[in-house]
């Protein structure tokens, strides 16, 4: 098996959510931080914005630069017209092969008939977090 090298840029991961969800975002954020702290990824979400900036550009901007976009799903939000404006566009450069979207199921949603019921989210066998033991 050949030993592959350290990526020379940290891959840019954007984290899409609702607000119901941020305690779910801060326990993904501790998994994620040891891939941070050796530099292969970078994250980003909407509550890294700085008050004053123009919000929907910083979204925009980071969304454009994004590798992988993690969808975080709930039925909060699905619900939620912010966090569908990110699906859409984050779909739309899946679409276009700029960027890997991963829907991740937090909380039971049917995605029968959503933009999302294309990809295949996670875990695997689609059983939401929440319900996990």
């Amino acid at each position: 098996m050949e030993r592959q090298e350290k990526p020379t840029k940290p891959v840019p991961l954007f984290l899409s959510y609702a607000y119901e969800d941020e305690l779910l975002l801060r326990e993904l954020e501790k998994h994620l931080h040891l891939l941070k702290q050796l530099g292969l990824i970078t994250l980003w979400h909407r509550r890294q914005i700085v008050a004053g900036t123009d919000w929907a550009m910083v979204i925009d901007e980071h969304l454009e630069q994004a590798a992988l976009i993690l969808l975080l799903i709930s039925p909060d939000y699905l619900a939620s017209t912010y966090s569908r404006d990110e699906m859409q566009r984050a779909l739309e450069l899946h679409e276009q092969k700029r960027a890997w979207v991963l829907p991740i199921l937090l909380r039971q949603v049917d995605l029968q008939g959503t933009d999302l019921s294309k990809l295949k989210p996670l875990p695997t066998n689609e059983k939401p977090i929440m319900k996990w033991s």
